[in-house]
């Protein structure tokens, strides 16, 4: 599945040390209520440590197994590699181990262990009974600290049937659909997919902005959940959304474009994908066309969320100019 991957996203896990924590919340979240259950929960889950450490030989049993287990992978089947296996929902204390969630062309997500490889979950994502051809694996809701919501996963595909965009959310600790969603077809197919800096407050969950033409070859937004609450979190962002289009490889421009939101309280209240196909409009606000004889070959953006800038650069006077990157121009 790996030579197939298109895309993968990483999940951080709570630390071991809660793990007692999370399992008392669950059967009786009024446990946690006092500072003394959760100091004495932590101890005891630190002594359960230090005791399976010791019985395993200070860890070198425990390493034997793996490099056992590890040698016998070769052996094999493809039936046996696919198998449900015991969903990885605890990280380690220093938070190397995490999962890395990825997707393929040929419609398998899975999720694997960063320390040891070891498999969490798989999960075959098809329509019709064609497999899907995944493109993108968003985390899009992280784990939460003493949060009974598991942390959820987007990915984002092309039917091989309609051609029409793909959507599945599923749980990031187990691969089942999240909350008995299906996998959803939906009425276009996209450009571009993106996180938006929203969160819909109804489940938690970061927005997914894809990019579309309409049947009168206008650019549109259209945004997962499609859900009226996701909607007004759109619209509430404070800072106008803007992303850039181009035709692929061999092409010679790059176009932007501003998302806008001229809809009225009422009608975000109704708003749903599927019954306002028309996503969003959003109107083109720059192009960059490359000088005579020159292609683009490849394009790569950036995490939204995250601050883009490069190091500054000492002048003469021992002053330091820096230079920001800004993304709409």
């Amino acid at each position: 599945s790996l030579s197939h991957a298109t895309d993968m996203a990483f999940l951080e896990l709570p630390p071991p040390a809660s793990s007692a924590e999370y399992a008392a919340k669950a059967t009786d979240p009024s446990v946690l209520g006092s500072p003394v259950t959760r100091y004495i929960l932590r101890w005891a889950e630190t002594l359960r440590s230090i005791v399976s450490w010791v019985t395993s030989g200070f860890g070198f049993f425990a390493h034997s197994s793996d490099i056992v287990g590890a040698s016998g992978q070769g052996a094999r089947s493809v039936s046996e590699e696919l198998a449900p296996t015991s969903p990885i929902v605890v990280g380690d204390h220093f938070g190397f181990r995490k999962l890395s969630i990825f997707g393929t062309s040929t419609g398998i997500v899975a999720s694997l262990s960063t320390q040891g490889g070891s498999r969490s979950w798989t999960r075959f994502l098809a329509d019709n009974g064609t497999a899907v051809s995944i493109e993108n694996v968003f985390v899009t809701r992280r784990n939460q600290p003493m949060s009974s919501s598991a942390p959820l996963v987007t990915v984002v595909g092309r039917s091989r049937v309609s051609g029409n965009t793909v959507v599945a959310v599923l749980n990031a600790l187990t691969g089942e659909f999240a909350d008995g969603s299906e996998l959803s077809v939906l009425p276009y197919s996209h450009e571009k997919v993106f996180e938006l800096p929203a969160i819909d407050t109804s489940n938690d969950q970061q927005l997914i902005g894809l990019v579309y033409q309409d049947p009168d070859n206008q650019t549109r937004l259209g945004i997962w959940p499609s859900t009226a609450s996701a909607a007004k979190a759109f619209c509430a962002i404070t800072e106008p959304v803007f992303f850039d289009l181009n035709d692929g490889v061999g092409s010679t421009d790059l176009r932007g474009f501003r998302a806008e939101c001229p809809v009225t309280e009422a009608e975000l209240d109704s708003w749903t994908e599927r019954s306002n196909s028309n996503g969003f409009v959003a109107n083109k606000q720059w192009k960059f066309e490359l000088p005579a004889g020159e292609t683009l070959i490849s394009t790569t953006g950036y995490d939204g969320a995250q601050s883009t800038a490069l190091l500054g650069r000492v002048l003469g006077d021992r002053s330091v100019l820096y230079k920001y990157l800004n993304p709409h121009l």
